[in-house]
Protein backbone atom coordinates (compact mmCIF):
# COMPACT_ATOMS: atom_id res chain seq x y z
CA UNK A 1 0.00 0.00 0.00
CA UNK A 2 3.20 2.25 -0.42
CA UNK A 3 2.59 5.73 -1.93
CA UNK A 4 -1.25 5.46 -2.31
CA UNK A 5 -4.40 7.30 -0.90
CA UNK A 6 -6.65 4.73 0.68
CA UNK A 7 -10.23 6.68 0.85
CA UNK A 8 -12.86 5.67 3.46
CA UNK A 9 -16.02 7.78 3.31
CA UNK A 10 -19.73 7.13 4.27
CA UNK A 11 -22.08 9.58 1.73
CA UNK A 12 -25.23 10.89 2.00
CA UNK A 13 -26.88 12.42 -0.46
CA UNK A 14 -23.96 12.13 -2.63
CA UNK A 15 -23.44 14.16 -6.25
CA UNK A 16 -20.69 11.87 -7.74
CA UNK A 17 -20.41 13.79 -10.92
CA UNK A 18 -16.96 12.26 -12.05
CA UNK A 19 -13.55 10.62 -10.52
CA UNK A 20 -10.29 10.01 -11.94
CA UNK A 21 -7.38 8.18 -10.59
CA UNK A 22 -4.77 5.40 -11.56
CA UNK A 23 -6.12 2.07 -11.55
CA UNK A 24 -5.14 0.01 -8.14
CA UNK A 25 -4.20 -3.50 -8.54
CA UNK A 26 -6.06 -4.45 -5.96
CA UNK A 27 -9.27 -2.87 -4.21
CA UNK A 28 -9.48 -3.14 -0.65
CA UNK A 29 -12.18 -2.71 1.99
CA UNK A 30 -12.35 -2.47 5.06
CA UNK A 31 -13.87 -3.97 8.25
CA UNK A 32 -13.94 -0.77 10.27
CA UNK A 33 -16.14 -1.48 13.12
CA UNK A 34 -17.71 1.39 13.91
CA UNK A 35 -19.09 2.09 10.25
CA UNK A 36 -21.98 1.74 11.62
CA UNK A 37 -23.06 4.80 13.44
CA UNK A 38 -23.37 7.77 12.75
CA UNK A 39 -20.94 9.50 14.87
CA UNK A 40 -17.91 11.15 14.78
CA UNK A 41 -15.59 8.24 15.61
CA UNK A 42 -11.82 9.78 15.62
CA UNK A 43 -8.99 7.69 14.65
CA UNK A 44 -5.05 8.63 15.41
CA UNK A 45 -1.85 6.83 14.25
CA UNK A 46 1.25 5.99 16.00
CA UNK A 47 3.41 3.20 16.93
CA UNK A 48 2.84 1.54 13.72
CA UNK A 49 -0.91 1.05 14.25
CA UNK A 50 -4.25 2.79 13.92
CA UNK A 51 -6.28 3.33 16.77
CA UNK A 52 -10.28 4.08 16.77
CA UNK A 53 -12.62 4.83 19.54
CA UNK A 54 -16.26 4.79 19.42
CA UNK A 55 -17.58 8.33 21.33
CA UNK A 56 -19.62 8.41 23.71
CA UNK A 57 -18.82 4.18 24.59
CA UNK A 58 -16.00 2.24 26.37
CA UNK A 59 -15.11 0.47 23.11
CA UNK A 60 -12.20 1.07 21.11
CA UNK A 61 -10.10 -0.84 18.18
CA UNK A 62 -6.78 -1.23 16.37
CA UNK A 63 -5.55 -1.89 13.03
CA UNK A 64 -2.27 -2.38 11.51
CA UNK A 65 -3.25 -2.13 8.13
CA UNK A 66 -6.28 0.74 8.20
CA UNK A 67 -8.17 -2.59 6.50
CA UNK A 68 -8.65 -5.11 9.05
CA UNK A 69 -9.50 -4.34 12.48
CA UNK A 70 -9.49 -6.22 15.76
CA UNK A 71 -12.88 -6.82 17.14
CA UNK A 72 -13.73 -3.99 19.61
CA UNK A 73 -12.49 -4.21 22.70
CA UNK A 74 -13.84 -2.45 25.89
CA UNK A 75 -12.26 -0.35 28.63
CA UNK A 76 -13.41 -0.54 32.28
CA UNK A 77 -14.48 3.10 32.95
CA UNK A 78 -17.48 3.00 35.26
CA UNK A 79 -20.36 5.20 34.30
CA UNK A 80 -17.66 7.29 32.31
CA UNK A 81 -18.14 7.34 28.28
CA UNK A 82 -15.18 8.35 25.58
CA UNK A 83 -14.56 11.74 24.41
CA UNK A 84 -10.77 11.41 22.24
CA UNK A 85 -8.57 9.62 21.54
CA UNK A 86 -4.20 10.86 21.34
CA UNK A 87 -1.14 9.40 20.71
CA UNK A 88 2.07 11.63 22.24
CA UNK A 89 5.29 10.28 21.94
CA UNK A 90 4.97 6.79 23.42
CA UNK A 91 1.72 6.41 24.14
CA UNK A 92 -2.22 6.16 23.43
CA UNK A 93 -4.14 8.82 24.99
CA UNK A 94 -8.10 7.91 25.56
CA UNK A 95 -9.81 10.55 27.46
CA UNK A 96 -12.89 10.47 29.44
CA UNK A 97 -16.17 11.94 30.79
CA UNK A 98 -15.39 13.64 34.34
CA UNK A 99 -11.65 14.43 32.71
CA UNK A 100 -10.99 11.06 33.45
CA UNK A 101 -8.06 9.70 30.89
CA UNK A 102 -7.00 5.97 29.88
CA UNK A 103 -2.83 5.63 29.16
CA UNK A 104 -1.27 2.34 27.18
CA UNK A 105 1.78 1.67 25.27
CA UNK A 106 0.67 -1.33 23.56
CA UNK A 107 -3.54 -0.88 23.38
CA UNK A 108 -3.66 -3.98 25.29
CA UNK A 109 -3.37 -3.16 29.18
CA UNK A 110 -5.05 0.78 29.65
CA UNK A 111 -4.30 2.39 32.80
CA UNK A 112 -6.85 4.53 34.37
CA UNK A 113 -6.20 8.13 35.74
CA UNK A 114 -7.88 10.69 37.59
CA UNK A 115 -8.80 14.09 36.11
CA UNK A 116 -5.91 16.08 35.12
CA UNK A 117 -7.46 19.12 37.72
CA UNK A 118 -10.75 19.75 39.16
CA UNK A 119 -13.54 20.52 36.63
CA UNK A 120 -11.25 19.41 33.60
CA UNK A 121 -13.33 19.18 30.59
CA UNK A 122 -11.73 17.16 27.84
CA UNK A 123 -13.15 19.18 24.28
CA UNK A 124 -13.99 17.45 21.13
CA UNK A 125 -13.30 13.93 19.61
CA UNK A 126 -10.05 15.22 18.29
CA UNK A 127 -6.19 15.46 19.44
CA UNK A 128 -5.64 16.39 22.53
CA UNK A 129 -2.75 15.53 24.00
CA UNK A 130 0.55 16.32 22.16
CA UNK A 131 4.45 15.86 23.24
CA UNK A 132 7.37 18.12 22.42
CA UNK A 133 10.50 19.55 23.99
CA UNK A 134 10.72 17.04 26.59
CA UNK A 135 6.69 17.52 27.62
CA UNK A 136 3.19 16.63 27.11
CA UNK A 137 0.71 18.64 26.63
CA UNK A 138 -3.07 18.58 27.30
CA UNK A 139 -5.83 21.01 26.39
CA UNK A 140 -9.36 20.98 27.55
CA UNK A 141 -11.91 23.52 26.28
CA UNK A 142 -10.93 26.47 28.08
CA UNK A 143 -7.27 25.40 30.01
CA UNK A 144 -3.83 23.55 28.94
CA UNK A 145 -1.81 21.46 31.13
CA UNK A 146 1.93 20.15 30.78
CA UNK A 147 3.63 17.10 32.13
CA UNK A 148 6.47 15.71 32.23
CA UNK A 149 5.48 12.16 32.01
CA UNK A 150 2.03 12.20 31.11
CA UNK A 151 0.46 11.16 34.49
CA UNK A 152 1.40 14.08 36.84
CA UNK A 153 0.13 17.74 35.70
CA UNK A 154 0.15 21.20 36.04
CA UNK A 155 -2.57 23.56 35.03
CA UNK A 156 -1.22 26.78 32.88
CA UNK A 157 -2.40 29.81 34.42
CA UNK A 158 -4.36 31.17 31.75
CA UNK A 159 -7.54 31.12 30.79
CA UNK A 160 -8.07 29.92 26.64
CA UNK A 161 -11.50 30.40 24.38
CA UNK A 162 -12.64 26.58 23.31
CA UNK A 163 -9.66 25.36 22.50
CA UNK A 164 -10.19 23.01 19.31
CA UNK A 165 -6.74 22.09 18.24
CA UNK A 166 -2.96 21.90 19.32
CA UNK A 167 0.06 20.61 17.58
CA UNK A 168 3.49 20.97 18.14
CA UNK A 169 6.56 21.50 15.34
CA UNK A 170 9.06 24.05 14.89
CA UNK A 171 10.10 24.04 18.25
CA UNK A 172 6.99 25.26 19.59
CA UNK A 173 3.43 24.40 20.41
CA UNK A 174 0.58 25.88 18.46
CA UNK A 175 -3.21 25.93 19.20
CA UNK A 176 -6.42 27.35 17.85
CA UNK A 177 -9.80 27.96 18.32
CA UNK A 178 -11.38 31.48 17.30
CA UNK A 179 -7.95 32.75 18.66
CA UNK A 180 -4.73 31.15 18.09
CA UNK A 181 -1.92 30.90 20.80
CA UNK A 182 2.03 29.54 20.54
CA UNK A 183 4.18 28.83 23.42
CA UNK A 184 8.02 27.47 22.87
CA UNK A 185 7.58 25.12 26.73
CA UNK A 186 3.93 25.05 26.85
CA UNK A 187 4.01 26.79 29.69
CA UNK A 188 4.02 30.89 28.53
CA UNK A 189 1.70 30.80 26.09
CA UNK A 190 1.11 34.32 23.94
CA UNK A 191 -1.58 34.77 21.42
CA UNK A 192 -0.84 35.79 18.26
CA UNK A 193 -1.40 39.52 16.52
CA UNK A 194 -3.59 38.22 14.04
CA UNK A 195 -4.27 35.61 11.66
CA UNK A 196 -6.89 35.14 8.95
CA UNK A 197 -9.61 33.63 10.31
CA UNK A 198 -10.54 36.27 12.45
CA UNK A 199 -13.14 36.43 15.93
CA UNK A 200 -15.81 35.00 13.43
CA UNK A 201 -14.30 31.78 11.95
CA UNK A 202 -13.28 28.74 13.96
CA UNK A 203 -9.55 26.96 13.26
CA UNK A 204 -10.57 22.78 13.62
CA UNK A 205 -7.14 21.27 12.60
CA UNK A 206 -3.44 22.54 12.39
CA UNK A 207 -1.27 20.06 10.75
CA UNK A 208 3.24 20.67 10.42
CA UNK A 209 5.62 19.04 7.69
CA UNK A 210 8.93 19.80 9.34
CA UNK A 211 9.28 23.54 7.67
CA UNK A 212 5.26 25.37 7.48
CA UNK A 213 2.45 24.87 9.37
CA UNK A 214 -1.19 24.62 7.60
CA UNK A 215 -4.24 25.21 9.37
CA UNK A 216 -7.72 25.19 8.17
CA UNK A 217 -11.40 26.05 9.35
CA UNK A 218 -14.67 27.63 8.70
CA UNK A 219 -15.66 30.22 6.28
CA UNK A 220 -13.34 28.61 3.49
CA UNK A 221 -10.16 29.41 5.05
CA UNK A 222 -7.05 27.77 4.63
CA UNK A 223 -3.79 29.48 6.25
CA UNK A 224 -0.36 28.57 6.71
CA UNK A 225 2.63 29.93 8.25
CA UNK A 226 6.83 29.05 8.57
CA UNK A 227 6.74 29.35 12.42
CA UNK A 228 3.47 29.37 13.69
CA UNK A 229 3.03 32.70 14.95
CA UNK A 230 2.63 34.73 11.66
CA UNK A 231 -0.09 33.62 9.82
CA UNK A 232 -0.93 34.47 5.03
CA UNK A 233 -3.98 33.37 3.88
CA UNK A 234 -3.42 30.67 0.99
CA UNK A 235 -6.03 30.84 -1.93
CA UNK A 236 -7.79 27.71 -3.26
CA UNK A 237 -9.72 26.27 -5.75
CA UNK A 238 -13.19 26.48 -3.85
CA UNK A 239 -13.02 29.82 -3.32
CA UNK A 240 -14.57 30.82 -6.44
CA UNK A 241 -17.65 28.72 -6.21
CA UNK A 242 -20.72 30.66 -5.23
CA UNK A 243 -21.62 30.47 -0.88
CA UNK A 244 -17.77 29.23 -0.41
CA UNK A 245 -17.98 31.77 2.56
CA UNK A 246 -19.99 28.65 4.07
CA UNK A 247 -17.55 26.02 3.38
CA UNK A 248 -16.30 23.73 6.13
CA UNK A 249 -12.24 22.54 6.24
CA UNK A 250 -12.77 20.58 9.48
CA UNK A 251 -9.73 17.89 8.67
CA UNK A 252 -6.13 18.17 7.69
CA UNK A 253 -2.82 15.76 8.07
CA UNK A 254 -0.08 15.91 6.20
CA UNK A 255 2.07 12.81 4.55
CA UNK A 256 3.64 11.44 1.87
CA UNK A 257 5.34 15.22 0.97
CA UNK A 258 1.27 16.57 1.04
CA UNK A 259 -0.93 18.19 2.94
CA UNK A 260 -4.72 17.24 2.36
CA UNK A 261 -7.88 18.38 3.45
CA UNK A 262 -11.51 18.68 2.52
CA UNK A 263 -15.06 20.31 2.85
CA UNK A 264 -18.13 19.66 1.50
CA UNK A 265 -17.16 20.27 -2.07
CA UNK A 266 -14.23 18.02 -2.15
CA UNK A 267 -10.44 17.29 -1.63
CA UNK A 268 -7.43 19.90 -1.80
CA UNK A 269 -4.07 18.87 -1.79
CA UNK A 270 -0.76 20.78 -1.25
CA UNK A 271 2.73 20.31 -1.58
CA UNK A 272 4.45 23.56 0.17
CA UNK A 273 1.25 24.06 2.25
CA UNK A 274 0.17 27.93 -0.38
CA UNK A 275 -0.68 26.25 -3.32
CA UNK A 276 -3.66 24.04 -3.54
CA UNK A 277 -5.31 21.61 -5.55
CA UNK A 278 -8.51 19.82 -6.14
CA UNK A 279 -7.39 16.21 -5.51
CA UNK A 280 -10.03 14.29 -7.48
CA UNK A 281 -13.02 15.05 -9.26
CA UNK A 282 -15.44 14.07 -6.27
CA UNK A 283 -17.89 16.60 -5.03
CA UNK A 284 -20.10 16.20 -1.90
CA UNK A 285 -23.75 17.28 -1.65
CA UNK A 286 -23.19 21.39 -3.36
CA UNK A 287 -25.70 22.14 -0.53
CA UNK A 288 -23.60 24.29 2.18
CA UNK A 289 -26.21 24.44 4.15
CA UNK A 290 -26.89 20.81 4.78
CA UNK A 291 -23.32 20.19 5.92
CA UNK A 292 -23.60 16.28 4.26
CA UNK A 293 -20.05 16.34 2.71
CA UNK A 294 -18.14 17.54 5.54
CA UNK A 295 -15.03 15.52 6.19
CA UNK A 296 -14.82 14.08 10.08
CA UNK A 297 -11.44 12.59 10.09
CA UNK A 298 -8.48 12.85 7.96
CA UNK A 299 -5.57 10.43 9.32
CA UNK A 300 -1.80 9.82 7.54
CA UNK A 301 0.05 6.41 8.58
CA UNK A 302 1.06 3.17 7.01
CA UNK A 303 1.95 4.86 3.83
CA UNK A 304 -1.73 5.98 2.77
CA UNK A 305 -4.54 8.84 4.23
CA UNK A 306 -7.56 7.52 5.63
CA UNK A 307 -10.73 9.58 5.28
CA UNK A 308 -13.63 9.35 7.08
CA UNK A 309 -17.21 11.02 6.64
CA UNK A 310 -19.60 9.75 9.01
CA UNK A 311 -23.24 10.40 6.86
CA UNK A 312 -24.35 7.36 5.80
CA UNK A 313 -23.25 3.85 6.26
CA UNK A 314 -21.28 2.74 3.16
CA UNK A 315 -17.16 3.50 2.43
CA UNK A 316 -15.09 3.24 -1.14
CA UNK A 317 -11.74 3.09 -1.68
CA UNK A 318 -10.02 5.34 -4.59
CA UNK A 319 -6.13 4.93 -5.62
CA UNK A 320 -3.84 7.90 -5.68
CA UNK A 321 -4.88 10.76 -7.46
CA UNK A 322 -1.20 12.55 -7.68
CA UNK A 323 2.45 11.30 -8.73
CA UNK A 324 5.53 12.20 -6.92
CA UNK A 325 6.93 14.31 -9.62
CA UNK A 326 4.98 17.47 -10.94
CA UNK A 327 2.72 15.50 -13.80
CA UNK A 328 -0.55 14.10 -12.72
CA UNK A 329 -1.62 10.48 -13.98
CA UNK A 330 -5.04 10.17 -14.83
CA UNK A 331 -7.08 7.23 -15.31
CA UNK A 332 -10.12 5.69 -14.75
CA UNK A 333 -10.50 4.86 -11.05
CA UNK A 334 -12.33 1.15 -10.01
CA UNK A 335 -14.38 1.25 -7.13
CA UNK A 336 -17.81 -0.52 -6.60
Amino acid sequence: MKNTFMIFCFIMGLGLISCEAPIKEEVQYSDYPFFDNLMYNPIVYGADKFVTVKLESNLFSVSYDGVDWTAPGSISMGSDVIKSVSYAKDKFFITATNGRYFTSSDCTVWTPHNAISPGWNWFGGGKCIVYGNGKFVAKSSSRIAYSDNGISWTVVDKFFHSLNVIVFGDGKFVAGASEMYYSLDGINWEETASHPFGNTSRIDAISYNGSIFVAVGTSHKIAYSNNGINWIEASHPFDSIQGSSLCLFTKLDFGNGIFLTGSQYGLLYSVNGYDWERAKDLVFNRNPALLLGVFREIVYGNGFFMIINSTQIEYFTLAEVTTTGNEKQKRKNRFS
